[in-house]
């Protein structure tokens, strides 16, 4: 079988501060089209394959040669492309300014994420593409000097709702204002998160339980669903930033004993810890709650997204990403629904010994969708309106 000629868009998002979604065209062979169908598939924000044509004939050449503006992205495929008509759209696509890149580099366009397997994390490192230079190791210093700082302000500026909030807490519950639970950070060493308590004292009697947003969880004090909706009891956390415990961005800190048990069957789970973790993050604006293994994946993809490419300008995307979905209700709040702690009931978490793969997944649930290879309907794409 011959190259294919693929146009992906992004669907419009109900979001604050949204960034440009530029299309992406990819020159590939049959088998690289299969990847893409599962990044649309699994991506965090919403993709749609406008079309896919062999490209083949005359035809196809002058489509292909008009389709390369400056405003699109090309993804070219890894394998040997020997076709003289393709070689000279492609190099005239250059030479008008459009960004050309590899497969693997477009394909990361699509699904800001990273496979979890080692061998996927090392062929992307080793690209070349992704080096930390001096601007970003400087960002880096200067960031964890200035963070301190910023969450002292925060917390004198913040502080008569502070006071408001543990007001609430404690006249509308019995015991403590505060919640601290062992989490790991920078190396895997345990540090005590604080938030404000958002459930009963008694809320894991039976044992850890998944993280959740479900307001009608029978574990919730009177007002931990509003605390937990508007993220009012992450508010103690710029003292773990005060202390280094912490930053303002990174991979969600992870409990010891969930961490333990995800490492059995996501054996780079701990990579995570590689970096500081964060009150927000990439996988946070992203995922929200994870509620089981699968999630946890998921989360771990994207934060091994950000472990790998986290700059000044990504860092940038996630603050205005985070305040977006502050105004908007939150990720957890309004986002997800999620099902993993029945009402009235608390289940323990549990892990199953064989994941599938989140490329396999997106297969199955693209397949499951009933989409297909047929041939698209003829439409003018040269000046269709991409939504």
């Amino acid at each position: 079988m011959g190259l294919r000629y693929l146009l992906v868009a992004s669907e419009s998002e109900r979001s604050y501060f949204k960034g440009s979604r530029p299309e992406v065209l990819f020159v590939v062979h049959p088998d690289e089209e299969l990847k893409i169908l599962s990044a649309i598939g699994s991506a965090p924000r919403k993709l749609k394959l406008v079309f896919s044509k062999p490209l083949e004939g005359t035809a196809n050449h002058l489509e292909l040669a008009k389709l390369l503006r400056a405003d699109r992205r090309l993804g070219v495929s890894a394998l040997p492309i020997n076709c003289k008509e393709i070689t000279t759209a492609i190099l005239n696509g250059h030479l008008r300014g459009v960004r050309i890149t590899d497969f693997e580099a477009a394909l990361l366009e699509l699904n800001p994420s990273i496979a979890s397997t080692p061998e996927a994390i090392v062929r992307l490192v080793t690209k070349g593409g992704l080096h930390q230079n001096n601007g970003v190791r400087v960002y880096l210093r200067v960031k964890q000097v200035l963070e301190p700082v910023v969450a002292a302000l925060l917390l004198f500026v913040l502080s008569p709702l502070l006071m408001l909030v543990a007001a609430l807490v404690k006249l509308t519950s019995s015991g403590p204002i505060f919640y601290g639970q062992e989490r790991l950070g920078l190396h895997g060493k345990e540090f005590k998160i604080m938030k404000f308590r958002s459930m009963r004292t008694d809320a894991e009697k039976h044992g850890p339980v998944w993280a959740s947003a479900n307001a009608k969880d029978s574990r919730l004090s009177p007002v931990g669903g509003f605390l937990r909706g508007t993220h009012l009891d992450e508010l103690p956390q710029f003292w773990n930033i005060l202390c280094g415990h912490i930053s303002f961005i990174g991979p969600r800190p992870e409990r010891k004993c969930f961490s333990d048990q995800l490492e059995k069957t996501i054996p780079t789970f701990a990579l995570r810890t590689m970096v500081k973790p964060g009150i927000t993050g990439w996988a946070q604006t992203r995922q929200g709650y994870a509620n089981s293994a699968d999630d946890s994946r998921t989360k771990l993809e994207l934060d091994l997204y950000y472990i790998v490419k986290h700059s000044p300008r990504l860092d940038a995307v996630i603050v205005l990403k985070t305040l977006g979905l502050l105004v908007s209700g939150g990720t957890e709040g309004k986002k997800r629904s999620l099902a993993g702690i029945p009402s009235g009931a608390v289940t323990k978490r549990t892990f199953s010994s064989k994941l599938p793969s989140s490329g396999a997944l997106a297969v199955k649930r693209y397949h499951d969708a009933s989409f297909s290879r047929r041939p698209v309907a003829k439409v003018n794409y040269l000046s269709a309106n991409i939504s």
